[in-house]
């Protein structure tokens, strides 16, 4: 089964094995989740509670030491890919929109090396042949994704200096 990330193990928090983490998705479906996976191993979760937006503690069952923490610090947290939230119509996961091939005006440009998320706004990181650019993941800016054919269409009236800077 295809495990996908749902966020990232910051630091360590407090001296009883709590972990500082940011999540991905909405903090109202993490809560939902039982247990989780770091590096192909399974963890149950104790207790979660988020402070502000995305961020929050976590406590797994068997971590209960400061430097048992410590050592998951940086992780990313997986799921199985079956119990991601659902999407609404125009939302995609971030692994959908990573490599996708990008095109402008017809013409490939490049692909998407990294979806950067930012509160609640994402920009592409998109590689091309001579550059490195940043699209933000917005209708002003994109004609259409589609995740099945791995592409991404910007809209043809952009700033060709931001595509060609």
């Amino acid at each position: 089964m295809n495990r996908q990330p749902v966020g990232k193990l910051l630091r360590e928090f407090g001296l009883r094995g709590e972990l500082k983490i940011k999540v991905y998705i909405s903090p109202f479906h993490f809560k939902q989740y039982k247990s989780v996976f770091i590096d192909n191993v399974e963890f149950e979760i104790e207790k979660v509670k988020f402070q502000e937006g995305q961020f929050g503690i976590i406590k797994f069952k068997g971590i209960n030491k400061r430097e048992e923490a410590e050592k998951l610090k940086g992780k990313e947290i997986y799921i199985d890919e079956n119990l991601l939230p659902p999407k609404e119509e125009n939302e995609y996961y971030i692994y959908e929109l990573e490599n996708l091939n990008v095109y402008y005006k017809g013409k490939y440009i490049g692909f998407v090396k990294s979806v950067i998320v930012q509160g609640n706004y994402a920009l592409l990181l998109i590689k091309t042949q001579n550059d490195e650019i940043f699209i933000p993941l917005h209708k002003k800016f994109i004609e259409h994704i589609d995740t099945k054919e791995k592409r991404c269409i910007l809209k043809e009236d952009l700033d060709e200096t931001i595509i060609n800077p």
